[in-house]
C-alpha cells in the first residue's frame, strides 16, 4: 500500500468516527501533587516523568469508562464470577486493556539526529494491563503501579527495538494497518502521543509566535495528544479527540477532573 493510498484510507476512516474535541490544562502544581501522592509506592531510584503521569491518568480513566465490576448488582456479580470461572476452565484469556503510545525515535537513534531527519519518527508501543486491575478502586498504589509500568515499557524502547520494528515494516508493509482491522488482543485500546518536546511556540512564519497551538479537530480520531501549554502557563495541554460517550465520561471522572482543568 503506497503512502498516498494509506493516507487517504486513514482520512476516510477518521471521518467515520463521530468524536468530540476537548482541551485540558494539566499544571505543574498538579504534577507535583501527583508525585507526592504516589512517591512512597515508587521503587527507590525509579524516576517518573510528566509523560508517565499523564499517560497513567489517560490509561486508567479510559479503562474505567468501560464500566467497573463493582457497579454491578449482587446478581450481576454472581453471574460475572460464574462467567469468569467458566472462562478459566475453558482456558479463556483474561481481558486486557491496551494503551498504544507513540514513542519518538529521535532521542534513541543518534543517526536520526546526525542526518537531520524530520519525518514521522515514531514507533508504536502497546502497554498492556489487566482490565480488571484498572477497574479496581483508585488508590496511590494503583496509580504508582501503572506509572511504573509505563515508565519501564517506554525505557525498553531502544535502538534494538526500533530496528526490529523497521525490519517488520519492511517485511510486512501493512504492519501499521493490521491492528486497526484485526485488533482482537484487547478488550479496548487507547491511543496517546506526546508532542510537548517540540518547539511549537517558537514557530514564526512572519506574523509572530503563536498564542495557542492545537491540532485540527478530529485529526487524530480516538486519540489524546499532549502538547505544551502556552508560555504564560506552566504545564501541558491535552487535546482529546475521542468518541462523544468517552468525552462525557472524562468530563465527569473525578480522577481526571481533579487533575486536569477543562479549557475549551
Amino acid at each position: 500500500m503506497s503512502p498516498q493510498l494509506r493516507g487517504k484510507l486513514f482520512s476516510a476512516l477518521g471521518g467515520l468516527f463521530a468524536s468530540a474535541d476537548s482541551h485540558y490544562f494539566i499544571s505543574r502544581q498538579m504534577l507535583n501533587q501527583f508525585r507526592s501522592t504516589i512517591d512512597e509506592f515508587i521503587p527507590e531510584k525509579q524516576q517518573i516523568s510528566d509523560n508517565d503521569i499523564i499517560m497513567t491518568l489517560l490509561n486508567i480513566v479510559t479503562a474505567r469508562s468501560l464500566g467497573t465490576p463493582q457497579a454491578q448488582c449482587s446478581t450481576g456479580k454472581r453471574i460475572a464470577r460464574a462467567r469468569s470461572a467458566v472462562g478459566r476452565m475453558l482456558g479463556k484469556p483474561p481481558k486486557l486493556f491496551g494503551t498504544i503510545i507513540a514513542v519518538s525515535m529521535r532521542p534513541r537513534c543518534q543517526q536520526l539526529v546526525d542526518s537531520g531527519y524530520c519525518g514521522n519518527a515514531v514507533v508504536p508501543l502497546a502497554v498492556s494491563s489487566l482490565l480488571s486491575e484498572l477497574q479496581t478502586p483508585v488508590t496511590p498504589d494503583l496509580l504508582a503501579k501503572v506509572a511504573v509500568k509505563i515508565r519501564n515499557e517506554v525505557e525498553a524502547v531502544d535502538a534494538d527495538y526500533i530496528g526490529q520494528v523497521i525490519d517488520l515494516v519492511n517485511q510486512v508493509p501493512d504492519y501499521y494497518l493490521r491492528p486497526m482491522l484485526y485488533n482482537t488482543q484487547y478488550t479496548k485500546t487507547a491511543f496517546a502521543t506526546n508532542l510537548s518536546s517540540m518547539g511549537w511556540y517558537e514557530i514564526d512564519f512572519g506574523g509572530g509566535a503563536p498564542e495557542w497551538v492545537s491540532f485540527k479537530e478530529g485529526s487524530f480520531p480516538s486519540a489524546a495528544v499532549i502538547l505544551p501549554a502556552p508560555p504564560s502557563l506552566d504545564g501541558y495541554m491535552v487535546h482529546m479527540m475521542v468518541p462523544k460517550k468517552l468525552d462525557k465520561y472524562f468530563r465527569k471522572s473525578r480522577l481526571w477532573t481533579s487533575n486536569a482543568e477543562l479549557v475549551r
